[in-house]
């Protein structure tokens, strides 16, 4: 990606400014807990990264951050979710059946 390396911090407010504007950050806390089917690790994983990372940085959509691309590595493939400022207001929309969502994903 032509990103230098750094030692990723624990949270999002602890992301150093030398990181630039479009930082990459891997968070693949969770990977290891699926492929260990450790639903008690997983959760607790899950816990940490939403305090950490992503209630963070849906605070900062939409006044620092104009996008923001989260690639989730999985135990086949990975997902790739592009958000820009105006998604946090999404849930404005209707919502869609779970299976759509499923496929969509699977796919």
């Amino acid at each position: 990606a032509g990103i230098p390396l750094h030692r990723r911090p624990d949270s999002l407010a602890a992301l150093p400014a030398q990181a630039g504007e479009r930082p990459l950050v891997v968070l693949d806390e969770l990977l290891p807990r699926v492929a260990c089917d450790d639903g008690d690790g997983w959760r607790a994983a899950c816990a940490q990264l939403d305090a950490g990372w992503l209630a963070p940085l849906q605070k900062r959509l939409g006044r620092q951050v104009d996008r923001v691309s989260l690639l989730a590595p999985t135990v086949y493939d990975e997902l790739h979710y592009p958000l820009a400022a105006g998604d946090r207001w999404k849930f404005w929309k209707g919502s869609r059946p779970l299976a759509d969502t499923a496929r969509e994903l699977a796919a």
